[in-house]
């Protein structure tokens, strides 16, 4: 029995005289998991679209979110174990970093591309771009149904222990807590050694000694602790984070062309409403970093020039090695 199934919600059947009553409306919650709190501005952007959905559809369709990380995400959807789900797009990039996915899709790694799509008016427009058309076909060939992009970051943050990081060799010889795909080869080109892993995994892992520092966004650095044993942060547009949200295909099928269509509508709305919640908790968090002793330097456009210089014509190499097209990639995220 399917997830759609399972979930189905009925009234009952009255009987009287051997003759059944008209059907119900039937009713569908949907679970959606990702790895972010109700309080992260993700988690707040979805319930605000759950909220609209609900009204919209007179009740027929909730959305409840839990907790559930990228490694068994997918492969929960695709089985039915849960409906719908959100994962980063440095996980998508990686082989065997997302449970079950037949194939990576390294072509979302443009994001990773230092200053390459970090503009935040191009971002706005990603979501429904040609751009992201075709990378959610990339996922669709993989059995889901790709719902909506949530904006999560352009507002990297590059930590450290014992010595702030003003230019790309400040790096060379650290342990550094990492993205995957070419999150990874970002440190490598600068001479850092580079450990994927949760952010909310990084305290314990530098109070161990095994790292010297990391990247995040913003968000994740102020509310996962980073400054109790992190005393530096550089913060520079380096790179775009974004999270796909994508639906059993059963479940998709299942729903109504009507209630299709507000949910479609609902989940546009929501992608360009998550900038301003992005935006505030941005805000908020480098607050919050600063109350909690962390010593932040913001990237000057000189910096900014020299980074550029000695990393992104090598990740971008790096991409296109990883990416056959890549070359036709990186023109539709220019021309957003």
């Amino acid at each position: 029995m399917s997830a759609f199934i399972r979930r189905l919600g009925f009234c009952g059947l009255a009987i009287f005289l051997g003759a059944a009553a008209p059907e119900p409306a039937q009713t569908l919650t949907i679970r959606l998991g990702h790895p972010n709190g109700l309080q992260h501005h993700m988690g707040r952007s979805l319930t605000q679209m759950a909220d609209e959905i609900s009204r919209a559809t007179q009740g027929r369709i909730a959305i409840e979110q839990e907790r559930a990380g990228p490694e068994t995400a997918f492969s929960d959807v695709k089985a039915g174990k849960l409906d719908a789900a959100g994962i980063a797009t440095f996980y998508w990039t990686a082989q065997g970093a997302v449970g079950s996915l037949a194939q990576a899709i390294p072509e979302m790694d443009l994001l990773m591309i230092p200053y390459a799509l970090t503009d935040i008016d191009k971002l706005k427009r990603f979501p429904t771009s040609n751009l992201a058309r075709q990378l959610e076909a990339r996922v669709a060939a993989s059995g889901v149904h790709p719902l909506m992009w949530v904006f999560i970051t352009n507002t990297a943050i590059i930590t450290t222990v014992d010595k702030p990081i003003i230019k790309p060799g400040d790096m060379a010889g650290l342990r550094m807590r990492s993205l995957r795909g070419l999150g990874e080869d970002f440190f490598r080109t600068a001479g850092a050694t580079p450990t994927p892993m949760p952010p909310a995994a990084v305290p314990n892992w530098i109070a161990d000694g095994k790292g010297d520092g990391g990247t995040t966004d913003v968000y994740a650095a102020a509310a996962g602790g980073w400054a109790k044993a992190q005393k530096f942060g550089t913060i520079a547009p380096l790179y775009s984070v974004f999270y796909l949200i994508f639906v059993n295909q059963a479940v998709w099928d299942g729903i109504s062309a009507k209630d299709r269509a507000i949910i479609e509508a609902a989940a546009r709305k929501a992608e360009q409403a998550d900038f301003i919640l992005a935006g505030q908790a941005d805000e908020k968090a480098i607050a919050d970093l600063q109350a909690a002793g962390m010593t932040l330097h913001f990237q000057t456009p000189q910096e900014r020039a020299q980074w550029q210089a000695e990393l992104a014509g090598p990740l971008r190499k790096a991409y296109l090695e990883k990416v056959p097209d890549g070359e036709r990639w990186l023109g539709l995220a220019k021309g957003l």
